[in-house]
């Protein structure tokens, strides 16, 4: 019997071009948080495919976010992280995480962290997300019966409404749920947050925090590579190569790494972790 190994620092440079393992296996060091990210065959070799094609039943309380897998160390700081990915499809996207501080059970939205993301038609999003705001509980069956009853497919537990869309609920559902009407005359920015409400009656707002966006070349049908950099407060993102946006920021000075798609199969290749000396 091998000894168990002393505890260590993730090792950096880490890199994993997925050719040696058995097909369906999982990646060494992967953590999937939703969806599954399996080694497949591609071509001559082999590579990394998100399998779960759509939505499925959610747990209680683990809502389904779009797939992603984490990787890496909590105590990691300046890094880049990288990754291969290819879409098929016009409505598909790929998203490139870093400096992950906490996957929320309770959120639908991407790990608190700073992500970059790119739908198939070139367009990508810089942003980040940050912890839930004004969680509480309400008794669902008394104070908003008719949303309970649009939980009956068990394939989504929580709501999510946007500003475009709980601004214009009854003003009877907003003035019971508690702490809302005093959370909102507060808020400097109401028209980017959500609100998520679970079947159980818990209730949240969480914020789009959007720090850049624009289009990019990125091919359909082709390997195109996302890259993650963050340095200090200088956070950065890349396509194929080329900077696409960068902003600075210091909500998170450390994190995970990963990546992850859409609800939809997609294909990842030449993972790539590296730090930055300073």
């Amino acid at each position: 019997m091998l000894p168990i190994p002393k505890p260590a620092a993730f090792p950096l440079p880490y890199t994993d071009d997925f050719e040696g393992y058995e097909p369906e296996s999982l990646p060494r060091y992967t953590q999937d948080q939703a969806g599954v990210f399996e080694v497949q065959p591609w071509g001559r070799g082999k590579a990394l495919k998100q399998v779960v094609p759509s939505l499925g039943i959610e747990w209680p309380f683990h809502l389904n976010s779009e797939p992603v897998t984490i990787i890496g160390d909590p105590q990691m700081t300046d890094y880049e992280v990288s990754i291969d990915a290819l879409l098929v499809a016009p409505y598909q996207s790929a998203s490139v995480y870093g400096r992950i501080a906490k996957v929320i059970q309770h959120q639908i939205q991407p790990p608190m962290s700073y992500w970059l993301r790119v739908e198939a038609d070139g367009n990508w999003t810089l942003g980040k997300n940050e912890d839930l705001l004004l969680l509480n509980r309400i008794e669902i069956d008394k104070v908003w019966p008719a949303l309970k009853y649009s939980f009956s497919d068990h394939t989504r537990n929580a709501r999510i409404f946007p500003y475009e869309e709980w601004v214009r609920l009854d003003k009877s559902i907003l003035d019971a749920l508690p702490g809302v009407r005093e959370f909102l005359a507060k808020d400097m920015d109401p028209k980017t947050l959500n609100l998520g409400v679970h079947f159980d009656g818990t209730f949240y707002f969480f914020r789009d925090h959007i720090l850049g966006r624009g289009k990019a070349e990125f091919k359909t049908g082709a390997w195109n590579t996302l890259k993650l950099r963050c340095e200090g407060t200088r956070i950065s993102g890349f396509i194929n190569g080329r900077m696409v946006g960068e902003f600075m920021d210091d909500k998170y000075p450390r994190g995970l790494a990963g990546f992850g798609c859409g609800r939809h199969p997609a294909w990842f290749d030449n993972l790539s972790i590296r730090g930055i000396s300073k």
